[in-house]
């Protein structure tokens, strides 16, 4: 929940995720819903379910290939 209500703790994880090479950084909201804050190299504000991706399936589909 500390994420979720502030701007620099969300900014932090997703910061480590970028630096570490990490492909997705997601917020594991309180409720039935995810909010991804970076994915594959880029910013972002999807919430999962949501328009974009219907399941955390969908969201790990667009990570690259390993190797």
């Amino acid at each position: 929940m500390l994420m979720e209500h502030s701007a620099s703790v969300e900014a932090a994880f997703a910061g480590l995720t970028a630096a570490s090479g990490g492909v997705c950084c997601w917020l594991d909201r309180e409720w039935e819903s995810l909010e991804v804050r970076w994915l594959n190299g880029e910013k972002c504000r999807d919430r999962v379910p949501g328009p974009r991706y219907a399941t955390g399936l969908d969201v790990a589909a667009t990570w690259p290939e390993l190797g």
